[in-house]
């Protein structure tokens, strides 16, 4: 999880950590600079050790520094990014590892499996979105989102070697890579099992990364060339339309200060 100056919000998620009574379980915390006495909180939990900590403080660069370092800092055999605003329901985690054993039910599938991906609800404990069309849902990220449109937060729980494959770059004064990035990256070479089950809470903040979406995507534009980039070359079979939409973003960021991507694009995969 990265975070900055969320030192109130940290505290309730760190009680729905302790509070599922789990042994294997390590918070990877990437302080992104924060002045308001996280360091000493975190401190104290380390102390009391009820929970495996590992916290790391950086001078403030933004989040897609800060959770490219959780991710590539991250040892367990799975891992699920977590803002500092979201909660985890009671019984997430045996409710994760119970769904993580059906990986082992579908693993003759033709595409490897990264992971599961669930539902998020939102404070009032409704669900966020969409439900998937059925439970224990084989598919990728791409087939959800784009083909099913399946809107909404989900909470992916996914192989950390492989999402450490699949890491995004950070570019020098660009503060966010979306997260979307990373789904779009596995989803090239792997499946996910997708549950209707609920991992996560999930509380948008005024001013979080929601409300300036714009604003940091306007200042983030080789971020977003990343992206567009990952879905005009995707590998499964995109429509014209996709395509053509994310061919264009290329250029909107291109026009914003972003660099063209140059032979990183594919021609027949651009045009179909």
């Amino acid at each position: 999880m990265p975070t900055y100056n969320r030192r109130t919000h940290l505290i309730s998620l760190y009680e729905s950590i302790i509070d599922q009574q789990s042994s294997d379980v390590e918070m990877v915390v990437v302080d992104d600079g924060s002045t308001d006495n996280t360091s000493k909180m975190i401190s104290s939990w380390i102390k009391n050790n009820l929970v495996r900590i590992n916290y790391i403080y950086q001078k403030n660069a933004g989040r897609a520094f800060a959770l490219r370092k959780a991710l590539m800092e991250a040892s367990g055999e799975f891992t699920v990014i977590m803002d500092d605003d979201d909660l985890f329901v009671p019984d997430a985690f045996a409710l994760i590892r119970y769904n993580l054993e059906k990986l082992y039910k579908y693993r003759h599938q033709l595409k490897e499996l990264a992971g599961i991906c669930g539902l998020c609800l939102n404070k009032e404990g409704g669900v966020i979105g969409d439900t998937f069309p059925q439970d224990e849902m084989v598919s990728s990220y791409y087939d959800i989102r784009f083909r099913r449109k399946i809107s909404g937060d989900k909470k992916e729980i996914l192989s950390t070697n492989i999402l450490k494959l699949n890491m995004y770059k950070t570019f020098d004064n660009e503060r966010r890579v979306p997260t979307s990035t990373l789904w779009y990256s596995v989803s090239q070479d792997y499946d996910m099992i997708f549950i209707n089950e609920a991992f996560a809470i999930k509380h948008y903040l005024p001013m979080g990364m929601t409300d300036k979406n714009r604003a940091l995507r306007i200042s983030s534009p080789n971020s977003h060339i990343q992206t567009a980039t990952i879905m005009v070359n995707t590998r499964e079979h995109a429509s014209i339309l996709i395509r053509l939409n994310y061919s264009i973003d290329i250029w909107r960021y291109y026009f914003w200060g972003g660099k063209f991507p140059h032979g990183q694009i594919s021609g027949l995969r651009l045009f179909g």
